[in-house]
């Protein structure tokens, strides 16, 4: 039997990352460019906070640099987190 886990809540816990206190609005689509600067260097190191995260730790978030690397949008780093999910035998509903 797997584990199962709603989209809507994997988009809670990384917007709780992105925006911890809830000040801003989250717009999926925008650039991630938005959120952070750095270019594949900070994709990298958002990867390994998205690991380390509160959020995520309980779950065992494993994303490598090479998960985000094609990421154009918030969008792109949530579809990449709910891949990791299915990849680790979760349904995502």
């Amino acid at each position: 039997m797997s584990d199962t886990i709603q989209a809507t809540a994997i988009a809670a816990l990384l917007g709780g990352v992105i925006d911890p206190d809830g000040s801003h609005q989250i717009a999926w689509d925008d650039p991630i460019g938005r959120y952070l600067s750095g270019g594949a260097g900070a994709l990298a190191a958002l990867a390994a906070k998205l690991n380390r995260s509160q959020e995520f730790q309980g779950y065992g978030l494993a994303l490598g640099p090479q998960d985000l690397a094609e990421v154009e949008t918030l969008r792109d780093v949530l579809s990449a987190i709910i891949r990791w999910f299915q990849e680790s035998g979760w349904v995502v509903r």
